[in-house]
């Protein structure tokens, strides 16, 4: 009557908006998924840039055979190299002052007593200076000029060991992020992580929610194709398979040969799998069709994988099915062109050679 028409049309529309709102918030799922993937990637790189910089930290450390245990251990023993460095650098000076003012006291005259005294006073002095890591302890009865060359070329190897090592330290520190830059990217890649972790959530909540409607459209699917398929199972196959069980969870396919034993369409021969595959798209196009309409159905070479049996048989169902859906049939095919030619004699019916 009107009143049940009307409530089936409005149950009709509110499964259809269920429908439309479930696919347009896909849409949105994906923009966000996608969001996600790229705020994971940022992290990732700014991990991968964590990584290498603690990496090249470690291996400045062991080129100058400093500890390197962990990150901590290796910046702390650099700053301690640095300032012993900066120590060492400034005692070379010191020492090298002091050989000049030798030199200039040889250059000058004066007695030989005076000289003596003079250089005992600097050979004293330098020797205090030693235990800062200058040179070898100078003996007393050493020959000035001999000292003063060996100073020199202590002096030159002092200076390339500084130079090498400061170029070293400022290539570490080039490379090296500041404290306030390091502790902003720190607490920026925090609250990236919260809001991942958040999105993370909702993500898995709504592939829950997705599942079950997949599961719910399954179990409604599933005894849908059944009633379909089972009719013309028999007429396709030659009556060896009859019925067929579709599984509500997976709708994987199973038939029920003559004895009774189940099968697994997928298991079955390549032309029996393809002909029952055939019968599910077309119970999958009357299924979903608008109601009150049928769907034109367009086929290509469907009974390729077929005997001459089971060609004429498949071609029987579907000129059976031709009174309600307008069916378009491709084929390169004698056997069929054959069938057509005896079989396609009604009004509606219609065949063509295309060249």
């Amino acid at each position: 009557d009107a009143e049940s028409s009307i409530e089936a049309y409005k149950t009709a529309c509110a499964e259809r908006n269920q429908q439309l709102t479930l696919a347009n918030g896909r849409l949105a799922l994906e923009a966000r998924m996608s969001a996600r993937q790229r705020e994971e990637k940022v992290a990732s790189n700014d991990q991968e840039k964590a990584e290498a910089a603690v990496e090249a930290l470690l291996r400045t450390a062991a080129n100058l055979s400093l500890a390197n245990e962990t990150p901590e251990t290796a910046a702390a023993s650099l700053q301690t190299w640095q300032q012993e460095r900066k120590a060492r650098q400034a005692a070379d000076a010191v020492a090298q002052s002091e050989w000049q003012q030798l030199r200039a006291l040889l250059r000058d005259g004066g007695s030989t007593e005076d000289r003596e005294t003079k250089i005992r006073a600097l050979e004293d002095h330098a020797a205090e200076l030693n235990p800062s890591g200058i040179g070898p302890a100078i003996p007393a009865d050493s020959d000035p000029l001999v000292l003063l060359h060996d100073a020199r070329q202590l002096a030159v190897n002092r200076g390339s060991q500084a130079s090498t090592a400061e170029g070293s330290g400022s290539q570490f520190a080039s490379g090296m992020p500041s404290v306030s830059e390091a502790e902003v990217a720190l607490e920026a890649a925090k609250q990236e992580l919260v809001e991942v972790r958040a999105l993370e959530s909702v993500l898995d909540r709504t592939m829950v929610f997705l599942k079950a409607a997949e599961e719910q459209v399954q179990r409604n699917i599933a005894p849908v194709l059944k009633g379909l398929v089972e009719p013309r199972l028999g007429r396709v196959t030659g009556g060896r398979y009859a019925q067929i069980t579709v599984d509500p969870a997976t709708l994987e396919v199973n038939v029920v040969d003559s004895v009774g034993a189940p099968r697994a369409a997928s298991s079955l021969s390549h032309g029996t799998a393809e002909q029952i595959y055939l019968l599910l798209r077309v119970a999958l196009a009357e299924h979903f069709g608008k109601s009150g309409e049928s769907a034109p159905l367009l086929m290509d070479d469907v009974t390729v994988q077929s005997d001459r049996v089971r060609t004429t048989a498949i071609l029987q169902v579907l000129h059976d099915l031709s009174t309600i859906h307008q069916i378009v049939l491709f084929t390169q095919e004698d056997d069929v062109l054959e069938w057509a030619k005896v079989n396609l004699r009604g009004p509606n019916d219609e065949w063509k050679i295309l060249v």
